[in-house]
């Protein structure tokens, strides 16, 4: 993947650039004579077809890079954004402008017109520093990644910067973008039937799956699992489990089929395959657990038989 930086800008080049670039991408800096005229990168339609025109675009990613103190100046009053990043007709290729201050930064606080887009969160916008081109750019690599956009989210939580690491880039020991979107839209549905639940166990490493086995056999307390480690869908990112936040495990058995319902259909609407519920089982009760194997057995797992790329 590569981003095309386009700009006019004297300050601005290869050193912002590297900032900004998410991980995983290639960049250039392409210097302009002049910068694009206002009318054209104040609407969106314009913009894309003037960088079409220009030859932009051949790469995965173009980038134009104006002036947020121009911008400012000579934007209509319906111009709301300092930036913006959209796809044409459902291309591979994005076409994001931002506008910049001297030093590239935007501070979100309360009542800025930059923070009224993610005010709508469920937690409101928390004050931190963000950079726009940075801001768009982590837009494109969501969409890349096919993962569900949770960047205002984020912002809102106060964790932009931690979004692209701790969300965005595929780690070991997380849950695979495929389960990782499921289980944010399985927790979104059960919203609507009154419940606020979070997730409080997904990729569990061997070492641990062995420690909760051996609790009630080796060391004190109840049985919590028959799979070793290595055993249970948890090491592979394709399980997660769930509680409550105000009544804990003590749901209803209507809402505990509800749930039943919901993951199943979300997964099959998906994927075409019956999300399993650990509720189903004969052998040991799991009620809290949910997993999505897409027809692959944990032996498959084990011996690394699994197209991955199916769970992207």
């Amino acid at each position: 993947m590569k981003i095309s930086y386009y700009t006019a800008l004297k300050w601005w080049g290869e050193k912002e650039a590297k900032q900004i670039t998410p991980k995983g991408y290639d960049f250039e800096v392409i210097k302009l004579d002049k910068a694009l005229p206002h009318f054209q990168i104040s609407n969106s339609t314009l913009f894309r077809g003037s960088a079409i025109l220009r030859g932009w675009g051949k790469d995965s990613h173009i980038h134009y890079v104006g002036d947020y103190v121009e911008w400012e100046k000579n934007r209509s009053k319906d111009e709301d954004y300092r930036g913006q990043t959209s796809r044409l007709l459902g291309s591979s290729t994005s076409y994001t402008r931002s506008f910049v201050k001297k030093n590239g930064y935007i501070y979100m606080k309360p009542n800025d017109d930059t923070a009224n887009w993610c005010s709508k969160t469920k937690k409101g916008a928390i004050p931190q520093w963000i950079y726009t081109p940075q801001h768009e750019n982590l837009h494109c690599k969501t969409r890349d990644l096919k993962k569900q956009d949770r960047l205002h989210e984020w912002i809102g939580l106060g964790k932009y910067d931690k979004y692209e690491s701790e969300y965005l880039v595929k780690e070991i020991n997380s849950l695979l973008p495929l389960l990782d979107r499921l289980s944010y839209d399985f927790c979104e549905h059960a919203s609507t039937i009154g419940l606020d639940l979070r997730i409080t166990s997904a990729f569990r490493s061997v070492e641990k799956q062995n420690e909760y086995w051996n609790q009630g056999r080796t060391t004190a307390g109840a049985i919590i699992t028959n799979a070793k480690g290595g055993e249970s869908a948890h090491q592979y990112g394709i399980a997660f489990d769930i509680v409550d936040r105000k009544k804990g495990y003590n749901l209803s058995d209507e809402e505990w089929q509800t749930l039943r319902f919901i993951w199943r259909y979300i997964t099959y609407k998906e994927t075409g395959h019956w999300g399993e519920w650990g509720g189903d089982w004969t052998s040991f009760i799991d009620k809290p657990h949910y997993q999505l194997t897409l027809g692959y057995s944990i032996k498959d797992f084990q011996t690394g038989n699994v197209d991955y790329s199916k769970f992207e």
